[in-house]
C-alpha cells in the first residue's frame, strides 16, 4: 500500500490515482472479510 501512496504524492497531478488506490483498498478489505468468514464458517478459526 506504500507504494500506492508514494506514487500519488510523486504525481499530484493524476487526479485518477486517488480514486484507483481507494478502490484497491475497498477490494482488498472486502477480500479479507470474506475469506475471515468463510474460514470461520469451517470451523478453521474460533468463532
Amino acid at each position: 500500500m506504500e507504494n500506492l501512496n508514494n506514487a500519488s504524492n510523486q504525481e499530484p497531478t493524476k487526479a485518477s490515482d486517488q480514486p484507483t488506490a481507494a478502490t484497491i483498498n475497498h477490494i482488498t478489505l472486502c477480500k479479507i472479510i470474506v475469506w475471515i468468514e468463510m474460514t470461520v464458517g469451517q470451523g478453521k478459526l474460533p468463532p
